[in-house]
């Protein structure tokens, strides 16, 4: 809801909109850079973020811990959504239209697919694949990571469900290894950190969240290359080089230390729009948690930590909305 001030900004744009003051929901005005986007949706509400993370939630509900039942009644909520948004109840104050509101590219195209209501990890793969690209040009956007927290938030005791339901939940639309690989770090790190009631060694968190993506994308690349969704170039013995280059990128984002590092805004209005790149996202979400973690050490009060990390990020623009989402779900 914060970063939505902010989306579909460059830096600058974004430092206009929110001004030197902490961010205040009320920031919202016309004649802004994005107000034709921002002035859609409703003040104080949430965007299709947190909307599909109440998908989330009612699936696993309706799914009873059945892996495949979990995944589909996900798709007939995703469906649901796009035909009729979250539509507002007396627990959904933030919904007044039964509306879907921003949606992406990505998952629109996944919900259209004929396959997607029976199998919809057939059909996030062949959207995926459609255009037979090298990965570094295929669409690892971060629409899965900005609804995983509510996983981590109820199973956190168990972290192989943790890691078993955010892969099934990921790659129900997003097929690509980055963005299942970025889902499972960002939902083991919450995990250990819930486990250890905010008192555990962020760096050690940090590290096992790591070690666990890192395993979880060399399976993804492997299983993508054994259902022949990888072009020759990078199959069988090539893989390895592509899943080092991989590794590396997100070992960098999950490790930047600096918001100007992450450049959230990266080639946004040109035709080498970074912003909704996973691991961007993904790095906002630990940049957060180091962030907090040495405000906390000067003694800072939480709502303080929390009002001055947000601001900061928000200021940075880009994909704004998620890149909040996932560091204030962290916060």
């Amino acid at each position: 809801a914060l970063g939505l001030l902010t989306e579909f900004t460059t830096k600058a744009q974004a430092e206009a909109i929110v001004g030197p003051q902490p961010l205040e929901f009320t920031t919202r005005r016309s004649g802004v850079a994005n107000w034709g986007h921002v002035s859609r949706f409703l003040e104080k509400g949430w965007t299709d973020d947190t909307d599909q993370a109440i998908c989330i939630f009612r699936a696993l509900s309706r799914g009873e811990g059945d892996p495949e039942k979990e995944a589909q009644a996900f798709a007939q909520e995703l469906l649901m959504w796009r035909h009729g948004g979250i539509r507002q109840t007396e627990e959904l104050p933030g919904r007044t239209d039964p509306k879907c509101m921003g949606l992406g590219a990505l998952v629109g195209s996944v919900l259209l697919n004929p396959h997607f209501e029976t199998d919809p990890l057939l059909a996030a793969r062949e959207q995926w694949a459609s255009g037979r690209q090298k990965l570094e040009f295929r669409p690892a956007a971060n629409g899965a990571l900005m609804r995983t927290s509510v996983i981590p938030l109820m199973y956190y005791n168990d972290l192989e469900a943790v890691v078993q339901k955010t892969i099934l939940f990921s790659k129900t639309t997003h097929a690509d290894p980055r963005c299942t690989a970025a889902s499972v770090a960002y939902s083991v790190a919450m995990a250990l950190l819930l486990r250890s009631g905010g008192k555990g060694n962020i760096n050690d968190i940090m590290n096992e969240a790591k070690n666990y993506a890192k395993m979880v994308l060399r399976d993804e690349l492997e299983e993508a290359d054994r259902l022949g969704l990888l072009i020759e170039e990078e199959s069988g013995a090539k893989r390895e080089a592509l899943y080092r280059n991989f590794e590396a990128d997100l070992e960098k984002h999950m490790t930047v230390d600096s918001l100007a590092g992450l450049d959230l805004d990266e080639g946004f209005g040109s035709k080498d729009n970074r912003i909704g790149y996973v691991f961007k996202c993904l790095g906002s979400a630990f940049w957060a948690l180091r962030e907090a973690s040495k405000l906390r050490d000067q003694n800072m009060p939480p709502q303080e930590i929390y009002r001055k990390v947000m601001t900061d990020l928000i200021r940075e623009g880009g994909d704004a909305d998620t890149n909040g989402a996932v560091a204030g779900a962290r916060l």
